[in-house]
């Protein structure tokens, strides 16, 4: 990206959002069942969607009548919740890939 900026090009947010369904996917893909995975897909593009539709008009109302730093703080208030989500999938990775205990034979 330094050498968009030494261009004097701008990174918008539309230039990397290629980015995400190829970390994003994979990693849905691994734990899923084949007959569940196109549902769990779709449902997760579709709760995004709804988000950017609800929340991104309220957040930008926040930025225009109180500045980019509120709106920005407001955006991650709201997010902050995912964290408690991906904290537990770590946990939960992480307990199926215990080594098996030693007496266990």
């Amino acid at each position: 990206m330094e050498h968009l900026r030494e261009k004097g090009e701008e990174v918008r947010e539309e230039d990397l959002a290629w980015v995400s369904p190829l970390v994003r996917e994979p990693w849905l893909n691994e734990g899923l069942e084949p007959g569940v995975r196109a549902t769990v897909i779709s449902m997760g593009s579709q709760a995004g969607a709804f988000g950017e539709a609800s929340a991104g008009p309220v957040i930008g109302a926040i930025g225009n009548a109180a500045g980019v730093r509120a709106a920005l703080t407001t955006a991650a208030l709201i997010l902050s919740p995912a964290l408690l989500l991906y904290a537990r999938a770590i946990r939960r990775h992480e307990d199926t890939n215990l080594p098996a205990s030693k007496g266990a034979d």
